[in-house]
């Protein structure tokens, strides 16, 4: 009895332990009695050799028993197997299930381990960095330097990409067919490219890859990718027999003096592009509007920028309310002359200042000389003098006149071609588009020796980034611009100025296959700086 009571104060149960020891007793007499009783045999050497071979397979038992409880540990320290759980996770991961609500300590439970259960009892609520994972993070890595997230949202592993994005805020749309097949019509390129390069034949690759996404039909492709495709195909001139890394020197060059060339080249097929462009705009709208455009029987390009302004008259759409322009005959004539000059039609905006001298000069005594010498010169460059003379105008204009009493389409043909008030890059009382915006900055951006230009007449290739930069800054830094195809836009812009390392890295968190293939282009032609593998964290350098 007084056992009873040192066993019930020391916290035994002493009914729940007579009944373990009498159930415990009776599995070891049920084990005894089913175990069958060693056979003796009479002859000695067949005892003995029988006992030899049942100790060698008892032996080999225990080995077998004893591996498989070391493999069992083996599981119970490193895995939990529980396939539901890890069947869920694997759906979430692929899209195929609803993520669950997580709810308390993050690195308790099931989610602190590691995929397909990596115990945390190790590494002391850690799992090991060195451990194979199916959590997100863990394969986001890739060899291109990004993340391979769910659907095609790629959050990038460049620190310049991460400083301009906002956790949360990376446009995602999920993998679908069409996706697919954008990528295989990529990856056929790229095999036709090399079969080219192979062959030591040129092949047009930014033309193709534009032809990728013009083809691709029903996606959701922004405009702009494409357009920033044809520009740099201006700007590359990819149909002049460009070969492969053509430009890698003087992209690459640390004197800025060796890579003016190519800077202007970059501003030549920007503007150039710009200019092909509204005029393809000019003739679709008047197409779209034969009776409103009354055409005529000559369809030369001047008459179609006469229809085209026909179209925006009666739309009330040349210009801001109350303000007159001024006619000469049936023509809205400085209309007529900036639109000719917006297409890139500059020897047929001087024939026509020249065919209407007279009624011009009555008008703006000096402009007809302005344009003769603005046409004639290669690099649309006017004389010391006159630039003095029509920049003094122009801002004896812009003090003293007053409001609205000036056509704006004047004054915007005195800006562009004397590259007055470089400080004001706007067109004040013109509905202008985005594309007119930078056509303004690339018109009136040169690249010239400093020396030549005068104090606050200089305005190049690089004070035009700043522009483009300071746009971002202010209108594509938050979170608005990652919605929609808004994204787009920026980059169209950065390839027009030639940011080309920017804008790989501000449109790869967006579009990621755009991205990586407008890299490769580039780099094909030897337009992008692209640091050392090994030392630069995967970054691309941004010079």
């Amino acid at each position: 009895m007084n056992s009873h009571y040192l066993l019930a104060a020391s916290g035994v149960a002493r009914g729940s332990t007579v009944r373990d020891l009498q159930a415990f007793n009776n599995i070891t007499t049920s084990a005894q009695a089913s175990t069958p009783q060693p056979y003796f045999d009479a002859n000695i050497d067949n005892y003995v050799a029988n006992l030899r071979a049942k100790s060698t397979q008892d032996l080999i038992k225990e080995s077998l028993e004893q591996s498989d409880r070391e493999f069992n540990q083996f599981l119970e320290d490193n895995i939990q197997i529980n396939y539901d759980e890890q069947r869920q996770r694997i759906y979430e991961h692929f899209g195929l299930a609803k993520p669950r609500e997580q709810s308390g300590d993050a690195s308790v439970g099931p989610a602190s381990r590691g995929a397909f259960g990596r115990s945390a009892r190790k590494t002391n609520g850690a799992a090991s960095q060195s451990a194979v994972s199916f959590d997100a993070s863990k394969l986001s890595k890739s060899v291109l330097g990004g993340s391979v997230n769910r659907g095609s949202m790629r959050a990038s592993l460049f620190q310049d990409v991460a400083e301009q994005t906002t956790a949360g805020e990376i446009q995602s749309a999920p993998e679908d067919p069409y996706l697919r097949s954008k990528q295989e019509k990529y990856a056929s390129k790229v095999k036709e490219l090399n079969t080219h390069r192979l062959q030591e034949i040129v092949y047009p690759l930014v033309g193709e890859f534009a032809r990728v996404e013009l083809e691709a039909g029903g996606g959701d492709t922004p405009e702009h990718i494409i357009e920033a495709y044809k520009a740099l195909k201006h700007i590359t001139k990819e149909n002049t027999d460009v070969r492969e890394r053509q430009y890698a020197k003087s992209y690459l060059e640390d004197n800025p003096a060796k890579s003016v060339p190519l800077r202007k080249q970059i501003l030549d097929g920007s503007r150039e592009y710009l200019e092909e462009s509204f005029l393809q705009a000019v003739d679709k709208m008047v197409s779209a509007n034969p009776h409103e455009a009354n055409l005529g029987g000559v369809p030369s390009k001047v008459n179609k920028i006469r229809a085209y302004l026909r179209i925006r008259a009666g739309r009330k759409d040349l210009g801001t309310e109350n303000v007159e322009l001024q006619m000469l005959g049936d023509d809205y004539c400085w209309a007529l002359i900036f639109y000719l000059l917006r297409s890139g039609l500059i020897q047929d905006a001087a024939q026509y200042v020249s065919d209407n001298e007279r009624a011009i000069k009555s008008m703006d005594r000096h402009f007809t000389q302005y344009m003769a010498a603005f046409a004639r010169d290669p690099e649309r460059r006017l004389p010391r003098d006159m630039q003095s003379r029509i920049n003094a105008e122009y801002q004896q204009r812009l003090r003293l006149a007053p409001e609205n009493s000036i056509d704006p389409y004047r004054m915007a043909c005195y800006k562009i071609v004397g590259r007055c008030d470089l400080s004001r890059k706007v067109l004040e009382g013109i509905n202008t588009t985005l594309e007119d915006w930078i056509w303004l900055t690339t018109s009136l951006a040169r690249e010239v020796n400093r020396a030549d230009e005068a104090a606050g007449e200089y305005f190049g290739l690089e004070d035009a980034r700043s522009t483009i930069e300071e746009i971002g800054q202010r209108h594509f830094s938050g979170a608005s611009d990652h919605n929609g195809t808004g994204y787009a836009t920026f980059f169209f812009m950065q390839i027009l100025v030639g940011m080309f390392e920017k804008a790989v890295a501000w449109l790869y968190p967006h579009n990621y296959v755009a991205a990586v293939h407008f890299a490769i282009a580039l780099d094909f032609y030897g337009l992008l700086r692209v640091a050392d593998f090994y030392t630069s964290e995967e970054k691309l350098r941004m010079l």
